[in-house]
């Protein structure tokens, strides 16, 4: 019986930090994980069953290295950033063969995509840690970057089902597909050009403001509400659509004997 596999990759301009397991996920013992890599990997498993439980707490998604990844990406020193955040949770899935030579699967996952292109850290930075006292107002904005960040989250429920195509001597051959039910949570977008203008504070509100700026933006969000989010908000069915994944397999065997 596997526990829940988490995948987080996390993609810097200046730094590569990433874990996935694609030796695990591609091989013979994988059981019902190897459906999320190629749906092709559950036909000749040598399980007759498996069940994937899930068995984590979503309040704790996010919560390791959270400082020092977020200090990488918006610290006062970072310059322009690039970041690809890719969050997958596996949750309760099932996997029985059905002959020798075929499989199918029930599966479950949540995940969370989010893509930033040319964010300028400093005004990042100030926009979150804007009541840090070492921080002086007004502060000028001068950026001719032009930023976008990107984010969706959602459900995914699928049945996959793989067969044996070809098994003749040293050559093996297998092939699955996958349709899955998307059940989307929340997708968000901000896109800011060449902004400049100053920011300061007013005591009396205690919130920062922006005046005499220039520049486009663009903002839009769907689906939870960001503002107050919260992880187990992902099961939410905000909105609806089908996928599908299709894959191959092919091994060459020269022991097969």
């Amino acid at each position: 019986m596997y526990k829940t596999l988490c995948i987080i990759a996390l993609f810097f301009s200046k730094q590569l930090a990433a874990q996935d397991f694609p030796g695990y996920s591609s091989g013979n013992y994988t059981g019902v994980n190897g459906t999320f890599f190629n749906p092709a990997n559950i036909a000749d498993s040598r399980y007759s069953w498996d069940f994937n439980q899930a068995s984590f707490k979503l309040k704790n998604i996010g919560q390791t290295r959270g400082d020092s990844m977020l200090n990488q990406f918006i610290g006062k020193n970072a310059g322009l950033t690039k970041a690809l955040v890719n969050v997958v949770v596996h949750g309760p899935s099932l996997m029985i063969n059905t002959s020798k030579k075929s499989a199918i699967a029930l599966t479950t996952r949540a995940r969370v995509m989010m893509n930033a292109n040319d964010i300028d850290a400093p005004l990042a930075n100030q926009i979150t840690d804007g009541s840090s006292g070492d921080i002086s107002f007004p502060y000028t904005i001068n950026s001719n970057a032009n930023m976008s960040v990107g984010i969706n989250g959602w459900t995914e429920y699928g049945f996959s089902y793989a067969m044996v195509i070809t098994d003749k001597d040293k050559h093996f051959f297998k092939g699955g597909l996958t349709l899955k039910y998307l059940a989307g949570a929340a997708n968000g977008y901000l896109n800011i050009n060449s902004l400049k203008g100053t920011m300061d504070y007013d005591d009396i509100k205690e919130e920062a403001y922006l005046q005499n700026s220039t520049g486009n933006m663009q903002l839009g969000f769907g689906g939870i509400n960001l503002d107050d989010f919260e992880p187990n908000q992902l099961l939410a069915f905000k909105s609806t659509g089908i996928g599908a994944d299709i894959g191959f397999v092919y091994e060459f065997r020269p022991d097969y004997d």
